[in-house]
């Protein structure tokens, strides 16, 4: 492309009366006709960006002050930006890195749009209307302004309308045209602010989508798309090429196909179908992206082939899981998805591990308070409640927004479980003392279910000696666990019949286990319940790369109908004024005490005498004692608990997008358990391969479309070791026939060689 330098953005002045202080002939900025900025350093090109692209530039003007000692003063006049605010970008650079130095003007711009949602609908139907009834865009704002409260000009709607009027004469269009061929990128020719887009037919092999530039809340997006065709396309590099060995765990799964079945026909843009929204979840998760803000800094040209086309950004992309959280069947597809990973995930052990994790909320709005484990105190939020197998794999997630205890949580958990497995009759379900709960335990052997967990409540009494504990060993997945147990005699309870186990922990503490399974041995129960640090394990990992803790919105919704028993504020008031009284109490006692000891000569001073001169303070202990003594009378008639109910008083913060993205979550760190299983076939170290995963996932290389055929080539892994286990998990994965994509095409994925 030819590029023809129009404009010195600073004339390069030498010998100015300031010694060169404010322009040194070293450094110059040149502007191009194409809107196109070269920074040269000492006559040599040092960086080269679009006008626009204030991240480039920021990062030019740190690399200039940090790398080749710049002043601030003069950058401020190469690029017309205050010292003041070159000052804050270097700042901002050495606190948290290139992330500082982002600018966040899309951002706000696209935060700003009026026009979206519930209004641009509105808008749509009232403008479709026939000739004689359609309004002026006059009457349009005082009927937008008067039901939403929001103030649109007149222009703005004209703007937006004729854009949309376009896009849609654009789309109509495109599907009327029979299918072309893929350019090459530089042969594509894409007018601004239209978009082109053909709805994909799941039942369709091929898929053939022109490259489009798109715009989505004033944000440009554009995206390389490979085409189905039989003619070969050229090698395109791809810096994240690694990460297509995920579709193989995908693949195996079957992740995309509940809800591609149940929610057909959601969106009509392509890059907003259920199966496009999916896969930029998954795999800007797998890149460890942990927030949907992250996503406009995917590299369209990389990112795009790796979800099978152009995709959604930002808000837009926040708009389409709301539209497909809102679907009449999307219950109806988590409970397909479930059942398949229960499938999937099947180890014939019947051992399954339970937990809640709980996430703090720091919005405005009145969120029911729940237990915050890590601060050890009460904070507003959710708990998400996970099942485990034996391995760890996440099998079912549900959102519990009322914050109840584990052991209520585990009767709508035992539902859950029949729906996914048909049946749960003598399944054993792990839990710690957050479980304890006799109730809970009747429910879970009216389910025909065992449970184990850790004996609550245990009197130091109970301690058993020493001498008759007995050292067993047994073998977990491939460990080998050791324990000294005791295990006394069963007992009868109403929840059938319970056996207690006793075991040595390091510092010797006797740490009981109680069970009802009766099958398994005592030294089995322990070291199953030991190993429930497997789902610990699992939240520690997802709180590093996939950020569970963090909420997706903080959007609500209403709250349901649900009586909540809860601490007496009166009583709580009362509870407080009486502490105040008993520590004035004790201080005037202090007092009475202190001055008697300070009596030299008890024998000449009577005890009468002594309370005679100290009367006024002797009042005072009298008074206290009976306002006190009238206090916890009062105290009486004021119930300790309260009963509310939660609708009334709070709202929940939206249930079905949290869960959602958290099932996208969980699914990326169950196919990188999976995939950590083939790893430790081959590679000599089992610890070192879920790093090795996270290694291969972000590892370049190039791609090409070879008729049905994706070809993927990586770079070779620098240690020969691992790149000898990758090469043979791949072909692993080939012999297994896992290797396709959703829409049909075979994938192909080998490294270059050395």
């Amino acid at each position: 492309m030819e590029q023809i330098a129009v404009d010195l953005t600073f004339e390069i002045q030498e010998n100015s009366a300031d010694d060169n202080l404010i322009n040194p002939p070293e450094v110059r900025l040149i502007e191009s006709s194409d809107q196109t900025s070269y920074v040269f350093y000492r006559d040599q090109l040092l960086a080269q960006y679009e006008k626009s692209d204030n991240y480039t530039r920021n990062m030019t003007v740190v690399q200039l002050f940090l790398c080749h000692q710049v002043s601030q003063k003069i950058l401020s006049q190469v690029f017309q930006l205050t010292v003041q605010h070159i000052s804050n970008l270097i700042g901002k650079y050495r606190r948290s890195g290139s992330a500082g130095i982002q600018d966040h003007t899309v951002v706000r711009i696209g935060n700003n749009q009026k026009i979206k949602g519930e209004i641009a609908e509105e808008i749509i139907k009232l403008l479709t209307a026939t000739k004689e009834n359609r309004p002026t865009y006059v009457a349009v704002v005082k009927y937008i302004k008067q039901k939403y409260g929001v103030q649109i000009s007149p222009e703005r709607i004209s703007c937006w309308w004729r854009a949309h009027e376009q896009e849609n004469q654009l789309q109509q269009k495109t599907m009327n045209e029979p299918e072309q061929l893929t350019l090459p990128v530089e042969e594509i020719s894409v007018p601004q602010n239209t978009e082109q887009n053909i709805e994909k037919n799941p039942n369709d092999t091929a898929e053939s989508i022109q490259s489009t530039d798109e715009v989505d809340d004033e944000e440009s997006d554009s995206s390389i798309i490979e085409n189905n065709t039989n003619v070969e396309s050229d090698w395109q590099p791809n810096n994240v090429a690694g990460s297509f060995i995920l579709y193989a765990m995908l693949n195996e799964s079957q992740f995309l196909k509940p809800f591609i079945g149940n929610l057909k026909q959601v969106i009509t843009s392509s890059r907003k179908t259920v199966e496009r929204i999916m896969l930029t979840l998954f795999f800007m998760h797998a890149l460890r992206l942990k927030s949907i803000e992250q996503t406009k800094h995917l590299l369209a040209a990389h990112f795009g082939p790796l979800v099978l086309g152009s995709f959604c950004r930002l808000q837009n992309l926040r708009y389409a899981i709301d539209n497909i959280t809102e679907q009449k069947h999307f219950d109806k597809a988590i409970a397909q998805h479930y059942q398949n990973i229960s499938q999937r995930t099947e180890l014939d052990d019947e051992i399954y591990y339970t937990d809640g994790h709980f996430s703090c909320y720091y919005g405005k709005y009145a969120i029911p308070k729940g237990y915050d484990a890590r601060k050890k105190q009460a904070a507003r939020g959710r708990n998400t409640i996970y099942l485990h197998n034996s391995l760890g794999h996440n099998i079912l997630s549900f959102e519990s927004p009322t914050n109840t205890t584990l052991s209520v949580d585990i009767e709508t958990l035992i539902g859950k479980m029949k729906k996914s497995f048909g049946k749960v009759n003598e399944k054993n379900l792990f839990f710690d003392r957050g479980g304890f709960s006799a109730d809970c335990f009747k429910k879970i052997t009216k389910a025909d279910m065992y449970f184990t967990t850790y004996l609550k409540y245990r009197k130091k009494q109970a301690e058993i000696d020493e001498a008759l504990f007995e050292e067993i060993e047994i073998n977990i997945h491939g460990s080998v666990v050791k324990n000294h147990l005791y295990e006394t005699e069963k007992q009868s309870k109403k929840y059938g019949t319970l056996r207690i186990i006793i075991f040595l922990g390091k510092q010797g503490k006797q740490i009981p286990v109680i069970s009802t399974n009766p099958t398994l041995s005592a030294a089995e129960i322990v070291a199953r319940l030991q190993k429930r640090w497997v789902e610990e394990n699992g939240f520690k990992y997802m709180d590093e790369h996939f950020n569970i803790d963090l909420l997706t919105t903080y959007e609500t919704e209403e709250a349901p109908d649900k009586i909540m028993s809860r601490p007496n504020p009166d009583r709580k008031a009362a509870n407080k004024i009486i502490a105040e009284k008993k520590a004035a109490l004790n201080e005037l006692k202090e007092q009475y005490a202190t001055k008697l000891n300070e009596v030299k000569d008890k024998d000449e001073l009577t005890i009468a005498a002594f309370e005679e001169k100290e009367n006024k303070l002797k009042w005072e202990i009298k008074n206290v004692e009976m306002e006190l003594g009238l206090l916890e009378l009062n105290r009486k008639d004021i119930p300790s608990k309260v009963e509310t109910n939660m609708k009334d008083e709070s709202v929940i913060s939206c249930q079905k997008r949290r869960m959602f993205i958290n099932l996208v979550k969980t699914m990326n760190y169950n196919c990188e358990k999976w995939l950590q299983l083939r790893f430790c076939q081959y590679h000599p170290k089992a610890d070192e391969t879920l790093s090795l995963i996270r290694h291969v996932l972000t590892q370049p290389g190039r791609i090409r479309q070879r008729g049905q055929i994706l070809e993927v080539e990586l770079e070779r892994l620098d240690s020969g070791v691992q790149a000898n286990t990758l090469d043979k998990v791949l072909e692993k994965l080939k012999e297994d026939n896992h290797l396709k994509l959703p829409d049909g095409r075979e994938l192909e994925i080998w490294q270059a060689q050395g």
